[in-house]
């Protein structure tokens, strides 16, 4: 996988985390899979087109999900996981792929993003036709992995 490309997604999460939550978030650890099982339970898919095709999926616990949302809506409590935490996470993942798509036309390359799709459960798994699959996990200020960033895509 392209490391510039990889570079690109890490600047979008870490930029739109700190511009949307006020949370700084770090690069923790970086593997690679084969497999589709997701030990987080909220995901949100994004689907990839154009020279470079695949999926992104962005995955956090849901207490995690609840504490961003609130910090995305000024503080307002979130108790439950419903319509509106859910919608705030979806949104500031489109806003992430958005800037990936803003930053791959800054290097000429075009790409257009699918809009998101949440997912929440436990034992949740996806299947794509692109493997391995790159996991980037971001820890929060205290060390904690928070975020995994699963990136599937390959040049067209």
């Amino acid at each position: 996988m392209n490391a510039e490309y990889i570079n690109l997604f890490i600047s979008a999460v870490t930029q739109v985390f700190e511009e949307t939550a006020q949370t700084n978030l770090t690069i923790g650890s970086k593997s690679v899979r084969n497999g589709s099982a997701y030990e987080k339970n909220v995901l949100v898919l994004i689907g990839l087109t154009g020279q470079v095709r695949g999926s992104i999926t962005v995955s956090m616990d849901v207490e995690y999900a609840k504490e961003i949302a609130s910090r995305m809506m000024c503080g307002m409590p979130v108790d439950v996981f419903d319509e509106m935490p859910q919608s705030a996470i979806r949104e500031m993942t489109n806003m992430m792929m958005g800037r990936v798509a803003s930053l791959f036309e800054k290097i000429n390359v075009v790409i257009d993003i699918t809009p998101p799709t949440l997912m929440t459960g436990v034992g949740l798994s996806i299947s794509n036709e692109i493997t391995p699959t790159l996991v980037l996990g971001f820890n929060d200020a205290t060390g904690n992995n928070v975020v995994d960033l699963d990136i599937s895509i390959k040049d067209v």
